[in-house]
């Protein structure tokens, strides 16, 4: 019923702006129209995948808050330019118009085929971000549903997916991030139903998804490595790690199979290490992007030593996911950024790794975030980049924080038990 519901509503618009852009009136006045029926679909769908009123609520409040975001993206940029917006939103339309004209792939790719679909209209460009994150929510509700998260810790993780404000205005403007995000949470669904069931289709899904990732930005690749050291020293008889020499050998070999993926479809999925044959090369492409007033760490970004580059890396790390620095801060913005965004990843990126109740796939998540955190931190000099960045690790952030929440409200009530039968 949803999916039919959804292909019906997609078709229709599609159809509806061909005619329109035929007839070459103005699309402004039937967009709405469109959004109006779009978003009666859509709470339709909400009402219907979601059980617990308040979720709904937040649903349905993000959504019309990304909507408002939207337009004021685009209409209101006199008035105020909105975080993250700017230069890369608006080379990914302008390379959206002239796709047709020029070969193109990743994300300009994706937009091209916006375009002829719906033509020349950035509103739905955009809206096509709002929808991808409302399928991330109800992806991320399903994943704790999977894990048999209490209802109150939902409602905690669902709030946060749903009302960060970094998120929330990353989700309404024209950028490859909610679609990447959408993927990473597709891939981590798959990945938890394969630690579950240890069914290696879904592990192999799980890959195919983060691969899709990869496509828009090759840094997503690295998520292999966990997942790859999950499925093979992850014993899920004795529920812990075993490093045996089979082990051992048999993750050399995907190692071996990572190298040949390289070889064989880096042009297509690591254009980002496109020619990045030689240390050299690196750190000249890393220096490149200590630029602009909220640059930070700038000492680093030139250093020709691999063991410097070696050695910052956790430096770079902590940087990547608490920038900007008190130290940094240039005004209000900065402020705001911190307090609204940065804080919220310190606190929960401290207490999940400071946890000492953590299970085997708390780790394996931990692990995620902090690989995905050096290899973008490595090339991350500015706060602005960072922010962006950083929102492509929000589904694991957030089920890793519903997961040790849950893990401690089991053991302080296993303790409290005990401690009322002795």
């Amino acid at each position: 019923m949803k999916k039919s519901l959804i292909i019906i509503d997609l078709i229709f618009n599609i159809l509806i702006l061909q005619i329109i852009n035929e007839l070459a009136i103005s699309n402004v006045i039937p967009t709405l129209v469109l959004l109006t029926v779009n978003s009666l679909v859509c709470m339709t769908i909400i009402f219907k995948s979601v059980e617990n009123k308040k979720i709904c609520y937040y649903m349905m409040g993000s959504y019309f808050i990304k909507m408002m975001l939207l337009f004021f993206d685009i209409y209101g940029k006199d008035i105020y330019i909105l975080p993250n917006s700017g230069y890369d939103s608006e080379m990914f339309y302008k390379t959206a118009v002239i796709a047709k004209i020029i070969e193109t792939r990743g994300y300009t790719l994706f937009l091209k085929i916006l375009f002829y679909a719906f033509g020349d209209n950035r509103i739905m460009f955009q809206y096509v971000n709002i929808l991808f994150s409302l399928g991330t929510q109800i992806l991320i509700l399903n994943i704790m549903k999977q894990l048999k998260i209490d209802g109150k810790k939902i409602l905690i993780s669902l709030f946060l997916i749903c009302f960060l404000p970094n998120n929330m205005i990353i989700s309404s403007i024209l950028l490859r991030e909610p679609l990447m995000i959408l993927l990473n949470t597709i891939s981590l669904y798959y990945f938890i139903k394969w630690f579950n069931t240890f069914k290696n289709s879904y592990f192999i899904k799980a890959i195919i998804f983060v691969l899709l990732s990869t496509y828009f930005h090759s840094s997503m690749i690295f998520i292999i490595l966990p997942y790859s050291f999950a499925y093979v020293f992850y014993n899920k008889n004795k529920d812990k790690f075993l490093f045996t020499k089979k082990c051992i050998f048999t993750f050399s070999i995907i190692m071996i199979c990572f190298w040949g993926i390289y070889s064989i479809f880096g042009t297509y999925l690591f254009k980002y290490f496109e020619g990045l044959n030689d240390f050299n090369k690196i750190t000249t492409k890393i220096s490149n992007y200590a630029v602009g007033g909220s640059a930070y760490l700038g000492f680093l970004a030139n250093a020709t030593s691999p063991i410097i580059l070696i050695l910052s890396a956790p430096l770079k790390l902590i940087y990547f996911y608490c920038a900007p620095m008190p130290w940094d801060w240039r005004g209000i913005g900065d402020i705001i950024a911190f307090l609204l965004s940065s804080l919220i990843y310190i606190y929960i990126l401290f207490k999940c790794i400071m946890s000492k109740n953590k299970n085997s796939l708390n780790k394996i998540i931990i692990l995620i975030i902090l690989t995905l955190g050096l290899v973008y931190g490595m090339s991350c000099f500015n706060t602005g980049t960072a922010i962006r960045h950083r929102e492509k690790t929000i589904p694991f952030i957030v089920i890793l924080y519903s997961l040790i929440e849950e893990k401690e409200k089991k053991v302080h009530k296993h303790n409290k038990t005990s401690t009322f039968i002795n």
